[in-house]
This record gives structure tokens, sequence and C-alpha cells, in this order.
């Protein structure tokens, strides 16, 4: 099942990114959002929990709000550098952002509640 999620999360990743910056708007962009993000919370419930693949996820949710949020400030072309440094940290902060949840669901589902 991982290597199925594996390779499921990169085709869906790679076609939203595709449409993201394409020059006609087919709107793939905010279904396969949405969708990582309805199957990130599917894999953090109890049944389903695989930090794996879960992880896969927050990866794929990083790298398109990411790249969201760059074409939204492509358009900005007044402060460049300013755009490059505020994508960086924003990255950044989603990174650390996503390690911290993983780490909380990992411990909540092997019960070690700090």
């Amino acid at each position: 099942m991982r290597l199925s999620m594996i390779f499921a999360v990169i085709g869906l990743s790679t076609m939203s990114v595709r449409s993201l910056f394409a020059t006609a708007n087919t709107g793939f962009y905010p279904i396969s959002l949405l969708m990582v993000a309805i199957l990130a919370v599917a894999f953090s419930r109890r049944g389903l929990f695989d930090i794996f693949v879960l992880s896969v996820l927050g990866l794929a949710l990083n790298v398109l709000l990411v790249c969201g949020m760059t074409q939204l400030l492509i358009n900005v072309r007044a402060f460049e550098i300013g755009a490059l440094l505020l994508v960086g940290a924003s990255a950044a902060g989603l990174l650390a952002g996503t390690v911290k949840l993983l780490v909380h669901l990992a411990r909540v589902q092997n019960g070690e509640h700090i």
C-alpha cells in the first residue's frame, strides 16, 4: 500500500503543479490540494494511521502550498528578493510545522503523551 500511495501522491502533485503554472486555467490545483488534505486527515486517524504515508502526504501538501504561494508572488514584480525571502521562510515554517505535527501524531498513536 505504501508504494501505491507514493506513486499516487507523486502523480497527483505533479499534475497539480503543472496545471498551476500552465497558461490555461484548468482548476485542477484546488481540487488536488483538497484531495491531498482529505487523504492526510484520513491517514491520521487510528484505523488507517501510517506515518510513512502521512509523511509523503505532508510533503506533497507543503510542495503544493509553496507552489501556490510562489504563483501568487510571481505576479508581483516590484520586489523579487523580498518575495523570494518570503517564499523561503514560509517553506521552512511549513516544513517545521509538518514535522511537529507528524511527531505529535506518532506519539499520540503510540500512547506517549507528554
